[in-house]
């Protein structure tokens, strides 16, 4: 009796051995955008992915084996891209927050497609811009759309934005106030955006000599 207990014991575990053993899951991102997309898991990696590359998070999980069945781990993940905003069908909004559910032993991959256009403001010079106002002009009236505050020396910021279509044209406008009191103002009729389109405003210390004379 003993005998055959100790057969059973290692036809299970020659069982178990072959079933195999498997832990960690991964989320696969492509990018597949014009502009890098800034990827991160909460209290973990973040990353940036260049325009039409991809990245691979690993992502730890509890052992899967044929005794515990099948093994998942949900993940909040943080995901803004310069031309891309993840759409919340349930709160019918914008987001840049998602969580993703991975499975023991499985890959899963996002495929990351452009959904908006964005306004980046570059500060090269050597004053502080207090704010950007951007507005939209639809070729008879214009309205301020958003700010983007403090773009210190060296540094820069985007906003997303909505994108023109056939049914709905328009473009943008940039003024720029500066730390030392001057406007300076960026956009015309040739800054229509269309998706994954990116207008950027580059100032210059130059361009500032340029719009004080």
């Amino acid at each position: 009796m003993k005998k055959n207990s100790f057969y059973i014991v290692a036809i299970i575990l020659m069982v178990l051995s072959l079933s195999g053993c498997e832990s960690g899951a991964k989320f696969r991102v492509y990018n597949n955008s014009s502009y890098p997309l800034y990827v991160g898991m909460m209290n973990g990696e973040s990353v940036t992915i260049p325009a039409a590359e991809q990245y691979e998070f690993n992502i730890d999980t509890q052992t899967q084996s044929i005794l515990t069945g099948e093994v998942k781990k949900t993940v909040l993940f943080n995901m803004v891209g310069e031309t891309y905003n993840i759409w919340d069908d349930v709160e019918d909004a914008y987001t840049d927050t998602t969580y993703v559910t991975v499975k023991a032993g499985q890959t899963l991959s996002a495929y990351i497609h452009p959904n908006r256009a964005s306004i980046k403001v570059i500060n090269n010079s050597s004053v502080n811009i207090l704010r950007a106002d951007i507005y939209q002009n639809n070729f008879t009236s214009s309205m301020r759309v958003a700010t983007l505050a403090n773009i210190n020396s060296g540094t820069s910021q985007f906003k997303r934005v909505d994108y023109a279509t056939p049914t709905r044209n328009f473009y943008y406008q940039v003024n720029l106030i500066m730390e030392d009191g001057n406007i300076y103002t960026y956009g015309d009729q040739q800054n229509v955006l269309h998706v994954d389109r990116q207008y950027a405003v580059t100032l210059n210390d130059p361009e500032i000599t340029r719009y004080s004379k």
